[in-house]
């Protein structure tokens, strides 16, 4: 049985961003290595996982999709356990990718409900990958298929620049 599009499925899910979508991977890998190698059951699987990632933020969704995780890996072949997350980093290295400039981190609730509304609306097998620059105060950039937008609050001061410079001199 080839696992590759099922766990595909299940990272994108949950993850919405590329670096959630291979730390996910990551997990898997975990999961995978602790009940293959380590007899683990699904509550070592999830104990193992949590000690992991206790410290780290905005983890909810490691968590929220460690039953799904666990069954697949469960459900995985050992001789090619290894083969299998390698063909899944090479299917998620294909995904498109929309690339959006904010000016501050975001959390992870306002990142799933971008995701949410970008795989709804353009792409549903779409990853985002947000890149922080104070350039981008009072708006944001966008990036898709090697087209850039800016629709900042500089790039407007900016593109109105003389406009305005007129509108204060004509005071």
């Amino acid at each position: 049985m080839n696992s590759v599009p099922l766990i595909i499925a299940t990272i994108l899910k949950y993850a919405y961003t590329r670096v959630e979508a291979e730390k996910l991977l990551s997990v898997f890998r975990l999961l995978s290595d602790a009940y293959f190698y380590q007899q683990a059951d699904a509550r070592m699987m999830e104990s193992i996982i949590e000690e992991r990632f206790r410290h780290a933020l905005d983890t909810t969704y490691y968590f929220e999709s460690l039953p799904e995780l666990i069954q697949l890996a469960q459900k995985s072949s050992k001789g090619r356990i290894y083969e299998t997350i390698h063909d899944v980093s090479d299917a998620l290295e294909l995904l498109p990718v929309l690339t959006l400039y904010v000016p501050t981190k975001l959390e992870h609730i306002y990142i799933a409900t971008i995701g949410t509304w970008v795989r709804g609306t353009i792409n549903e097998k779409i990853l985002l990958q947000f890149i922080i620059s104070a350039a981008y105060r009072g708006g944001c950039g966008v990036s898709w298929k090697g087209i850039m937008k800016d629709y900042s609050f500089n790039h407007f001061l900016q593109r109105e620049s003389r406009s305005i410079q007129s509108l204060i001199q004509n005071v």
